[in-house]
């Protein structure tokens, strides 16, 4: 993630945690990322006055193709602010129930942090799985293997 979109992210948060508003901001700010991926438009709906402004910041100093790079960054504050954090495991095969609540509790120990995961299929990977959390990705994936592998051969 850029600087800049860091700085912008921790503006709304302290802006919208000032104001007593953080969930409403985080909703909003989630449906116009949600429109803007699924139409390429920003509409979300209605738009709370301070989001309003912050996205006419945005306009104004040009920076409005950083919206979901800050989106991800702001959510990420919120998520620290609340003592929790969100983490990504692609597989190439569905995890059951019991691996997904195993490794959510090995994550939330290793963490000390409630933690959220989310899965991600992906059948490119062969096996295994890549785990993504915060800024810090773990490729323990065959393709990932055979990829570092192939470097190594190389030299």
């Amino acid at each position: 993630m850029s600087f800049v979109s860091e700085k912008y992210a921790r503006a709304l948060f302290l802006a919208a945690r000032d104001a007593g508003g953080l969930e409403d901001i985080k909703n909003a700010y989630a449906a116009l990322v949600s429109s803007m991926r699924t139409s390429g438009s920003i509409d979300g709906g209605h738009v709370p006055g301070l989001l309003n402004g912050f996205l006419s910041v945005l306009s104004k100093k040009k920076r409005t193709g950083l919206l979901v790079e800050i989106y991800e960054k702001f959510l990420q504050m919120c998520d620290e602010d609340s003592g929790q954090v969100r983490a990504r495991i692609s597989t190439a095969f569905p995890l059951d129930e019991k691996q997904k609540e195993a490794i959510t509790e090995k994550l939330s120990g290793m963490l000390s942090s409630r933690v959220v995961l989310s899965e991600q299929l992906d059948p490119s990977l062969i096996a295994g799985a890549v785990l993504r959390v915060k800024d810090r990705v773990l490729d323990l994936s065959i393709s990932g293997s055979l990829s570092e592998l192939e470097k190594e051969l190389s030299r």
